[in-house]
């Protein structure tokens, strides 16, 4: 059983209150523990859905469902970026789902997905899958890469987790090449939207305005709902802390997002050509 300490720790959003040299280990026993209920699962994002898609969705089989709407979520920061022909690095890449959809979908020369779980990497190493795409296990604050190894940048909610956000923008910018792509989309708290985009700004990487695609992660939320709760439903013992993890309809979780606790943005970035 789950205590009551765990669940604090691995609270939605982070572990607030948590010390940020203890925040990465908790978020790593997280994901290494979720790894031993539910390996068949092969992503961990809330996904995206449009308006238009909803009701075609709803008839899908699980799988495609799922491939569907989480891929989504990696297609609103995917699409635009000139993945093609490229080398791209995922960070935060969890059991590989992602990646594996980005390399069908965008035909990148190679990917790399990186993830600090060992237990996520294990998963994502079983996919079958291309020479061109890999997994290995690395944190995103201390990337295991030479410098301007990459063109694109893939990072899809999970900088949450990170306690320094300003070392893995320091990270992403150091390893991209002059003229490359971070693709970045995450939840934020609404109190500290201020804080995230001071970052930002004061980042090297150009970006624009960001993007607001919390009503598509809602919409994907609903759509995926009855699967999750036929999934909680395999490990009872753990229906509380998966409800809120999963954020099923039930969740405070989602009664966050619905209230407009956090906000949820995508952004496009890019590393100068030159930087003089």
């Amino acid at each position: 059983m789950i205590t009551q300490t765990l669940k604090r720790m691995f609270a939605f959003g982070g572990a607030t209150g948590t010390r940020p040299e203890k925040l990465k280990s908790a978020k790593k026993l997280q994901y290494n523990l979720i790894g031993l209920f539910s390996s068949s699962i092969q992503f961990l994002n809330y996904g995206y859905v449009e308006e238009s898609e909803r009701d075609s969705l709803l008839r899908l089989s699980d799988e495609e469902m799922v491939l569907k709407v989480c891929g989504g979520l990696y297609d609103v920061v995917a699409a635009e970026l000139p993945l093609r022909g490229n080398k791209v690095l995922e960070v935060g890449s969890g059991r590989g789902g992602g990646a594996a959809h980005l390399f069908r979908t965008y035909e990148p020369r190679s990917l790399i997905g990186v993830d600090l779980s060992p237990r996520n990497v294990k998963l994502a190493n079983r996919l079958e899958v291309p020479d061109a795409l890999s997994f290995k296990q690395g944190d995103a604050e201390n990337l295991p890469f030479e410098d301007e190894s990459f063109d694109v940048v893939i990072n899809v909610e999970s900088s949450h987790c990170y306690p320094d956000f300003k070392r893995f923008l320091e990270e992403v910018e150091r390893v991209l090449k002059p003229g490359g792509y971070l693709g970045w989309t995450d939840f934020i708290p609404m109190n500290a939207l201020a804080d995230y985009d001071a970052l930002f700004e004061g980042s090297p990487l150009e970006s624009p305005a960001a993007r607001d695609v919390m009503p598509g992660v809602i919409r994907a939320l609903d759509v995926l709902d009855d699967f999750k709760t036929r999934t909680m439903k395999h490990y009872p013992f753990l229906k509380g802390y998966l409800k809120e993890f999963m954020v099923t309809r039930e969740s405070s979780s989602y009664a966050q997002f619905k209230s407009g606790e956090y906000v949820y943005l995508a952004r496009h970035l890019r590393k100068p050509k030159s930087l003089h």
